[in-house]
């Protein structure tokens, strides 16, 4: 195991020589990089002076052709300018040798700085490879502390887990010490307040005798749970474990039967405010049938019979007033078509407005309607609509609905007639 000291040392040690060792590969990365300009000003001046000597050759055989070409003159014609041009050829030879010999120069000089810069490169990957080294040396260096530290941790964490139960049995020492304390004080008492009373008795039994006995009663003991299979602390946490598992059974049960009283008043509640409104919802259809049955003079009630899940009609029309004189109601499958088309659009709208249907719908309803009939039905439906917010009304007839009156409210859609004698579709 490392010690603090020696490794805080080696790890001041390993900066320093990590600085020293940055510091100089900085120093020789900033050589390299002037090295490396002045090379590529060699190579752009090398370039520039190639292309001169390129465009002096191109130049030199221009000049060769134009030679060649005026000597051909020169033959045939003699010009005046020829000594012009072979002035012009010889300055041109001039500048070549000129660009010939700064070429050799500059190649002499980048020789120079590559021969200069070798030992600085060689020195720079040797740099590189010792920070590396140095670099591995430190991972171990560190892999080495970070175990040292956990060891440590652990050895802190098993020295507070000790000391944690060392204070614990202290603890128990503690306690058992002072109930011997009071034990024996106690005995102290009692042997004094029986001495007041008597002398004290010798125990006739000897102490061998005793300890037979208890070896007796502690052999029977052992055969005892042999037997059960289980030591008397062992059924006494079973024996407890069961008797906390009742208690808890109890207060589930306990707390269950709460519930279902509460359960039971809710389900009694409930029941009795179903009830109330299903009475109003009957009241209030009853109501409304008499309503729409008084726009045709008729008169009528509904008998609603919740037990048995059934609903009758009762039905007085104006022609049972002066034949019955009013007294009995007519069955409404004795009633003719249109009168019992009518009792049955004033039982739905009655319906309707009982249980609040935001849509309504309604197909061939006045089939069977003579046209008195059709026309109050219509009017009382129309009105009913337009009283009832926010419900939408669809009626379907096969019927002229030319003598409606059309509102805002109101809406006619005529479909256009079936076409008749078609034939046949043919599918394969």
């Amino acid at each position: 195991m490392f010690s603090s000291s020696n490794v805080e040392a080696d790890r001041q040690k390993f900066r320093a020589e990590k600085a020293e060792f940055e510091q100089r590969y900085k120093q020789l990365g900033a050589e390299i990089q002037t090295a490396h300009q002045v090379y590529q000003e060699a190579n752009i001046n090398l370039n520039n002076l190639k292309r001169e000597i390129d465009g002096a050759g191109r130049a030199a055989r221009s000049a060769r052709e134009v030679r060649d070409r005026l000597q051909d003159e020169v033959e045939e014609e003699a010009p005046v300018e020829i000594q012009t041009l072979i002035n012009n050829l010889k300055e041109l030879e001039a500048e070549k040798e000129n660009t010939l010999r700064q070429y050799q120069e500059l190649a002499t000089k980048k020789e120079a700085i590559n021969e200069a810069q070798r030992p600085l490169m060689q020195e720079t990957e040797q740099l590189r490879e010792q920070i590396n080294a140095f670099e591995g040396k430190r991972s171990r260096l560190a892999a080495l502390i970070i175990d040292a530290v956990d060891v440590r941790v652990k050895a802190q964490s098993d020295k507070a887990h000790f000391d944690k139960k060392l204070a614990e049995e202290k603890e128990v020492i503690n306690a058992c010490q002072l109930t011997v304390d009071q034990l024996k004080e106690e005995f102290t008492q009692w042997t004094q307040k029986a001495e007041q009373y008597c002398a004290r008795v010798e125990n006739p039994r000897k102490v061998v005798d005793i300890q037979r006995n208890l070896d007796s009663v502690q052999s029977a003991l052992k055969e005892r749970e042999k037997r059960d299979g289980a030591t008397v602390e062992e059924m006494t946490i079973e024996v407890n474990k069961k008797k906390a598992a009742l208690d808890n059974a109890k207060k589930e049960l306990k707390n269950m039967v709460t519930l279902n009283k509460a359960l039971k008043r809710s389900i009694k509640v409930r029941l009795r405010r179903w009830h109330e409104f299903r009475r109003h919802i009957a009241l209030r259809c009853k109501i409304y049938f008499g309503y729409h049955l008084s726009q045709r003079g008729y008169y009528g009630k509904v008998l609603f019979d919740h037990v048995a899940g059934h609903l009758q009609l009762k039905v007085q029309t104006d022609d049972m007033v002066p034949t019955q004189g009013g007294s009995r109601e007519k069955d409404p499958r004795s009633l003719s078509g249109g009168e019992k088309s009518f009792s049955t659009i004033c039982l739905l709208l009655s319906l309707w407005e009982s249980i609040g249907c935001p849509i309504r719908c309604l197909d061939e309803f006045d089939v069977f309607m003579d046209a008195v009939n059709r026309r109050i039905s219509m009017r009382m439906m129309i009105d009913t609509a337009n009283a009832s917010d926010r419900k939408q009304y669809i009626l379907i007839t096969p019927q002229d609905m030319s003598n409606i009156h059309i509102g805002p409210t109101v809406r006619v859609l005529r479909m256009s007639d079936p076409e008749r004698g078609q034939g046949l579709l043919r599918f394969q």
